[in-house]
Formats: structure tokens, sequence, C-alpha cells
């Protein structure tokens, strides 16, 4: 999920507001655009991610990384 859809869902769900009112009022720069509300959420779902896709998606890519080889696709 890339970061701004985040933070659009993240204050939608914060707020009360759906995502769609969220989304117009960062546009209407109501709410910041990375309010540091957001840094550790933001934190916390890229690492989720980057571990979810090192492990769970590619664990031989993974393995092949830490080794300082290229994966075989």
């Amino acid at each position: 999920m890339a970061d701004e859809e985040f933070a659009r869902a993240y204050l939608a769900r914060s707020f009360g507001m759906t995502v769609d009112d969220a989304t117009l009022a960062l546009v209407a720069g109501l709410i910041e655009k990375t309010p540091r509300v957001l840094e550790a959420p933001l934190a916390e779902a890229r690492a989720a991610a980057a571990e979810r896709t090192l492990f769970d998606v590619a664990p031989n890519r993974h393995a092949a990384l830490m080794l300082g080889k290229e994966p075989v696709r």
C-alpha cells in the first residue's frame, strides 16, 4: 500500500471520515499530508510489508540476498 493510500485510510479511521472525505481534506490542505501521528504507523506498515515480501512471498529470494547473490526467477 502506498504511503498516501495508507494515510487516507488511517485518517479516515482515526477521524471517523470516509476515505473520500479524508482524501478531500488532504487535497484541501485541512490535514497535513504526513502528520506526525502517521510517522509510526507508516514505519510499521513499511516494515510489515518488507517482512511479508521477504519471508512470506519469497523466502528463497531473501536467502539469496543474504548471501549476496541475485535470486533466480
